[in-house]
């Protein structure tokens, strides 16, 4: 089972990851560093996955739009809080959300764009999230 909370400007609501699939925008281009420190400095940092994930991993690369260009950072397949997971969405864009915590097989994970322009937070198994494998 996996469990979502979006948050939108200050209001949270509960979705369904079916409902969060749907939702997922096609296109995760990311800026100039300049563009994405401007976006981390905004509390509305919500319609990037990439710019969300950075601004939480600085670390994070640079370059990452496709799915493929994220599978390519992969360095474990171990969950950790600090990591970034790297998520097949089925679309060629993929996606990558920021692992809060980590507790048993449950993965916590915070992110942009998910669903559709909002930031929130969903928690599972690797499995259930999809989750094909972490930049730590």
């Amino acid at each position: 089972m996996i469990t979502a909370t979006v948050a939108s400007g200050c209001i949270a609501s509960d979705v369904s990851d079916e409902a969060a699939d749907e939702a997922q925008l096609s296109s995760e281009d990311v800026g100039t560093a300049e563009d994405e420190l401007l976006a981390c400095a905004s509390a509305t940092n919500c319609d990037n996955c990439v710019y969300y994930a950075r601004c939480r991993k600085p670390s994070l690369p640079y370059g990452l739009t496709s799915y493929s260009d994220k599978v390519a950072i992969i360095n474990t397949q171990t969950a950790s809080a600090g990591a970034v997971a790297i998520i097949n969405t089925g679309s060629e864009w993929g996606h990558v959300a920021y692992v809060t915590s980590v507790s048993g097989s449950t993965i916590n994970i915070a992110e942009g764009n998910w669903p559709n322009g909002s930031c929130g937070t969903r928690s599972g198994t690797k499995t259930g999230l999809k989750i094909v494998g972490f930049y730590k």
